[in-house]
Protein backbone atom coordinates (compact mmCIF):
# COMPACT_ATOMS: atom_id res chain seq x y z
CA UNK A 1 0.00 0.00 0.00
CA UNK A 2 1.46 3.28 -1.22
CA UNK A 3 1.61 5.65 1.99
CA UNK A 4 -0.26 9.09 1.28
CA UNK A 5 1.11 12.54 1.99
CA UNK A 6 0.14 13.79 5.22
CA UNK A 7 -1.43 17.53 4.94
CA UNK A 8 0.98 19.08 7.56
CA UNK A 9 4.12 18.25 4.41
CA UNK A 10 5.24 15.57 5.66
CA UNK A 11 5.42 11.89 3.50
CA UNK A 12 6.87 11.34 0.41
CA UNK A 13 6.73 14.18 -1.43
CA UNK A 14 8.62 15.97 1.26
CA UNK A 15 11.04 13.01 2.29
CA UNK A 16 11.73 12.95 -1.27
CA UNK A 17 12.30 16.77 -1.57
CA UNK A 18 14.79 16.90 1.38
CA UNK A 19 16.46 14.13 0.22
CA UNK A 20 18.42 16.69 -2.30
CA UNK A 21 17.54 19.90 -0.59
CA UNK A 22 19.47 19.52 2.80
CA UNK A 23 22.80 17.93 1.57
CA UNK A 24 22.56 20.61 -1.80
CA UNK A 25 22.64 23.52 0.91
CA UNK A 26 25.06 22.42 3.23
CA UNK A 27 27.47 21.15 0.77
CA UNK A 28 27.02 24.35 -1.31
CA UNK A 29 30.30 27.18 -0.87
CA UNK A 30 28.05 29.94 -0.05
CA UNK A 31 30.98 32.16 1.46
CA UNK A 32 31.15 34.42 -2.07
CA UNK A 33 27.92 35.26 -1.56
CA UNK A 34 28.51 35.77 1.99
CA UNK A 35 31.50 37.85 1.06
CA UNK A 36 30.10 39.89 -2.07
CA UNK A 37 27.01 40.64 -1.32
CA UNK A 38 27.53 42.52 2.36
CA UNK A 39 30.79 44.11 0.99
CA UNK A 40 28.56 45.60 -1.74
CA UNK A 41 26.62 47.01 0.88
CA UNK A 42 28.85 48.18 2.59
CA UNK A 43 30.52 50.19 -0.30
CA UNK A 44 27.21 51.47 -0.95
CA UNK A 45 26.58 53.17 2.25
CA UNK A 46 29.93 54.65 1.92
CA UNK A 47 28.92 56.25 -1.09
CA UNK A 48 25.97 57.52 -0.02
CA UNK A 49 27.61 58.80 3.33
CA UNK A 50 30.37 60.42 1.55
CA UNK A 51 27.99 62.11 -1.05
CA UNK A 52 29.23 60.22 -4.09
CA UNK A 53 27.62 60.89 -7.68
CA UNK A 54 26.44 57.98 -9.67
CA UNK A 55 28.77 55.05 -10.63
CA UNK A 56 30.27 54.97 -13.99
CA UNK A 57 28.89 52.30 -15.78
CA UNK A 58 32.29 50.20 -15.67
CA UNK A 59 31.99 50.03 -11.96
CA UNK A 60 28.32 49.32 -11.79
CA UNK A 61 29.06 46.36 -14.19
CA UNK A 62 31.89 45.20 -12.07
CA UNK A 63 30.26 44.83 -9.27
CA UNK A 64 27.50 42.71 -10.92
CA UNK A 65 29.71 40.54 -12.45
CA UNK A 66 31.41 40.06 -8.74
CA UNK A 67 27.70 38.73 -8.08
CA UNK A 68 27.77 36.68 -10.74
CA UNK A 69 31.35 35.24 -10.08
CA UNK A 70 30.09 34.35 -6.42
CA UNK A 71 27.17 32.72 -7.31
CA UNK A 72 28.57 30.60 -10.50
CA UNK A 73 31.46 29.64 -7.70
CA UNK A 74 28.58 27.60 -6.19
CA UNK A 75 28.67 25.08 -9.27
CA UNK A 76 32.05 23.61 -8.18
CA UNK A 77 31.25 19.92 -7.33
CA UNK A 78 34.10 18.24 -5.35
CA UNK A 79 32.16 14.86 -4.50
CA UNK A 80 31.95 14.32 -8.79
CA UNK A 81 34.25 11.56 -8.53
CA UNK A 82 32.81 9.85 -5.35
CA UNK A 83 28.88 10.35 -6.85
CA UNK A 84 29.94 9.02 -9.87
CA UNK A 85 28.33 5.63 -9.72
CA UNK A 86 24.95 6.89 -7.69
CA UNK A 87 21.88 7.18 -9.70
CA UNK A 88 22.23 11.03 -9.20
CA UNK A 89 23.80 12.57 -12.31
CA UNK A 90 26.40 15.24 -12.67
CA UNK A 91 23.93 16.91 -13.96
CA UNK A 92 20.75 16.92 -11.99
CA UNK A 93 23.09 17.62 -8.89
CA UNK A 94 24.35 20.65 -11.09
CA UNK A 95 20.26 21.93 -11.39
CA UNK A 96 19.59 21.07 -8.13
CA UNK A 97 22.58 23.67 -7.08
CA UNK A 98 21.39 26.28 -9.40
CA UNK A 99 17.79 25.99 -7.89
CA UNK A 100 19.41 26.90 -4.93
CA UNK A 101 21.77 29.49 -6.09
CA UNK A 102 19.57 31.47 -8.30
CA UNK A 103 17.12 32.64 -6.35
CA UNK A 104 19.42 34.10 -3.72
CA UNK A 105 21.81 35.95 -6.20
CA UNK A 106 18.29 37.37 -8.00
CA UNK A 107 17.19 38.42 -4.47
CA UNK A 108 20.37 39.99 -3.42
CA UNK A 109 20.68 41.90 -6.49
CA UNK A 110 17.32 42.79 -6.96
CA UNK A 111 17.71 44.23 -3.27
CA UNK A 112 20.93 46.18 -3.87
CA UNK A 113 20.06 47.27 -6.90
CA UNK A 114 16.68 49.36 -5.72
CA UNK A 115 18.58 50.45 -2.84
CA UNK A 116 21.59 51.88 -4.92
CA UNK A 117 19.16 53.46 -7.48
CA UNK A 118 17.24 54.88 -4.54
CA UNK A 119 19.74 56.44 -3.45
CA UNK A 120 21.06 57.54 -6.40
CA UNK A 121 24.04 56.37 -6.43
CA UNK A 122 23.49 54.28 -9.65
CA UNK A 123 21.19 55.25 -12.93
CA UNK A 124 20.31 51.71 -13.83
CA UNK A 125 16.89 50.34 -12.88
CA UNK A 126 16.56 47.19 -11.46
CA UNK A 127 15.01 45.81 -14.29
CA UNK A 128 18.00 46.55 -16.69
CA UNK A 129 20.39 45.69 -13.80
CA UNK A 130 19.01 42.31 -13.42
CA UNK A 131 18.83 41.86 -17.32
CA UNK A 132 22.88 42.38 -17.54
CA UNK A 133 23.25 40.09 -14.35
CA UNK A 134 21.32 37.71 -16.46
CA UNK A 135 23.19 37.75 -19.43
CA UNK A 136 26.36 37.45 -17.61
CA UNK A 137 25.41 34.45 -15.46
CA UNK A 138 23.95 32.46 -18.63
CA UNK A 139 27.37 32.90 -20.55
CA UNK A 140 29.27 32.18 -17.42
CA UNK A 141 26.84 28.85 -17.26
CA UNK A 142 27.79 28.11 -20.87
CA UNK A 143 31.77 28.30 -20.81
CA UNK A 144 31.45 26.05 -17.65
CA UNK A 145 29.59 23.46 -19.75
CA UNK A 146 32.12 23.53 -22.20
CA UNK A 147 35.09 22.40 -20.14
CA UNK A 148 33.12 20.20 -17.56
CA UNK A 149 33.86 17.14 -20.33
CA UNK A 150 37.53 17.45 -20.07
CA UNK A 151 38.00 19.20 -17.32
CA UNK A 152 35.29 19.32 -14.85
CA UNK A 153 37.19 20.60 -12.11
CA UNK A 154 37.23 23.81 -13.80
CA UNK A 155 33.62 24.15 -14.30
CA UNK A 156 33.07 26.69 -11.51
CA UNK A 157 36.62 28.81 -11.94
CA UNK A 158 35.59 28.97 -15.78
CA UNK A 159 31.92 29.87 -15.00
CA UNK A 160 32.82 32.51 -12.20
CA UNK A 161 35.80 34.33 -14.00
CA UNK A 162 33.80 34.69 -17.48
CA UNK A 163 31.58 37.33 -16.30
CA UNK A 164 34.27 39.22 -14.88
CA UNK A 165 36.39 38.84 -17.88
CA UNK A 166 33.56 40.16 -20.41
CA UNK A 167 33.09 43.27 -18.01
CA UNK A 168 36.99 44.00 -17.97
CA UNK A 169 37.19 43.39 -21.68
CA UNK A 170 34.21 45.62 -22.53
CA UNK A 171 36.00 48.41 -19.99
CA UNK A 172 39.00 48.20 -22.30
CA UNK A 173 37.48 48.32 -25.57
CA UNK A 174 35.32 51.44 -27.04
CA UNK A 175 31.87 51.21 -28.03
CA UNK A 176 31.75 51.75 -31.50
CA UNK A 177 33.34 48.74 -34.01
CA UNK A 178 31.73 45.19 -34.03
CA UNK A 179 34.31 43.99 -30.93
CA UNK A 180 33.47 47.17 -28.96
CA UNK A 181 29.35 46.46 -29.60
CA UNK A 182 30.29 42.46 -28.40
CA UNK A 183 32.09 43.26 -25.38
CA UNK A 184 29.69 45.61 -24.29
CA UNK A 185 26.69 43.57 -25.27
CA UNK A 186 25.79 42.53 -21.58
CA UNK A 187 24.71 46.35 -21.15
CA UNK A 188 23.06 47.08 -23.87
CA UNK A 189 21.19 43.90 -25.53
CA UNK A 190 21.06 42.04 -22.29
CA UNK A 191 17.96 40.24 -22.66
CA UNK A 192 18.82 39.13 -25.73
CA UNK A 193 22.58 38.24 -24.87
CA UNK A 194 21.00 36.32 -21.73
CA UNK A 195 18.35 34.28 -24.03
CA UNK A 196 21.68 33.49 -26.43
CA UNK A 197 23.31 32.14 -23.18
CA UNK A 198 20.87 30.30 -22.00
CA UNK A 199 20.88 28.30 -25.55
CA UNK A 200 24.31 28.03 -25.33
CA UNK A 201 24.01 26.76 -22.05
CA UNK A 202 21.67 24.05 -23.03
CA UNK A 203 23.52 23.21 -26.67
CA UNK A 204 27.28 22.76 -25.00
CA UNK A 205 25.48 20.33 -22.60
CA UNK A 206 23.81 18.55 -24.80
CA UNK A 207 23.65 14.83 -24.26
CA UNK A 208 24.85 15.14 -21.12
CA UNK A 209 22.94 11.99 -18.97
CA UNK A 210 20.01 13.57 -16.21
Amino acid sequence: MTPRARPDGDGPTAGARAAWLVPTSRALPWRPLLVVVPTLTAALAIAFVAGADPAPPTLLGLAVALLAAAALLGLDDPARNLLAAVPTSLARRRVHRLVLLLPVLAGAAATLLAVAHRLDLVTATVTSGTASLAALVAWGLAAGRLVERWRPELVAPVAAGTPISWVLAAAALPVDGAVGDLAHAWAAQPWGWAATGAVAWLVAGHGDPC
